[in-house]
């Protein structure tokens, strides 16, 4: 295989796993989808400059380019027409992102202090501490799983 097949490849994964993965590329796809086709396809463009006589990718370039005038032209308009305000359009995301730091950061965190105090009852035989950890390591773990719903968008009453 061609070296850029390959990297053609490796390209492709890397901006699906940016989109899918990254907080940033998330935005992206969920609120300037125009713009991440936009430049997935100038990247191919400039892979295809290494696979295709340059007179040939010219007619190609200039057709990719003006079919897109329209759809961009669509996709601004619509963002400079939305009388949402940019707070409430970053809401979501930065909801979105709360989420997603409570159950990557805070709840491992609680999860190790939980530990440490449970250890800390357990050796001083305080059972009056020890229940009340139990009590809230089940409430932390309770937390954890609505905090995964939220983040789905499920709701369990």
């Amino acid at each position: 295989m061609n070296m850029e097949y390959i990297l053609a490849l490796f390209w492709g994964f890397l901006w699906a796993g940016f989109l899918q993965f990254h907080k940033w590329g998330r935005w992206l796809a969920e609120s300037r989808t125009w713009l991440t086709v936009v430049v997935g396809v100038g990247v191919d463009l400039i892979i295809a400059l290494f696979v295709v006589p340059i007179d040939i990718w010219n007619q190609i370039a200039l057709l990719i380019v003006l079919s897109s005038i329209g759809i961009i032209y669509r996709s601004l308009s619509n963002e400079m027409h939305d009388k949402t305000t940019p707070a409430k359009k970053r809401l979501p995301n930065k909801t979105l992102w709360n989420l997603d730091d409570i159950r990557e950061g805070v709840y491992p965190q609680l999860q190790v202090s939980l530990r440490t105090a449970k250890r800390r009852a357990e050796l001083n035989r305080d059972w009056e501490l020890l229940a009340a950890v139990a009590e809230i390591s089940r409430d932390v773990e309770i937390v954890y799983r609505r905090v995964l719903d939220a983040r789905r968008g499920e709701y369990n009453e």
